[in-house]
Order: C-alpha cells, then structure tokens, then sequence
C-alpha cells in the first residue's frame, strides 16, 4: 500500500538505463538531487550484494573501495 507509513520504496539507477543521475552517488530519484534516497538506495543495494553499488574498481565486487567512492561523490554534491 503506497499510503502505509511504515513503507518506504527507492528506484535503483542501473548503469546504461533509464534517467542519469549527476554523479555516481545520484542512485535515487529525484535525480539532479543528493539526498537521504540515495544514500539509502546505496546501502540497500551494498547489503543485499546488488552491482548498482559497485561504482569503484575492482568492479564485480563490493568493497570499501564502493564505500569510499560513495561517500566521495556524495559529498561532492551535483552540479
């Protein structure tokens, strides 16, 4: 139910799909936007082991490399 509280949804951007965000960490909509979304959409797809957190090489695996490159482009915001 879209009207429960206690929902929360995020659309992943899959490279190569869809809209672009501004930068790596941009993984949620609104995109042109760095909020709270993508932070939550990186961590849900770094847990579960989905690539769309994979942004930083060595690429098919997840590591604190795709952590710290996150965090990097998150805090360097959109143009």
């Amino acid at each position: 139910d879209a009207g429960n509280p206690d929902e929360m949804t995020a659309t992943l951007q899959v490279p190569g799909q869809g809209q672009a965000g501004c930068n790596e960490a941009d993984l949620a909509e609104p995109f042109g936007v760095l909020d709270l979304g993508d932070l939550q959409a990186f961590i849900a797809a770094f847990t579960t082991g989905d690539l769309a957190a994979d942004i930083a090489a060595p690429f098919g695996v997840l590591d604190l490399a795709d952590v710290q490159a996150f965090i990097a482009a998150f805090t360097a915001g959109c143009p």
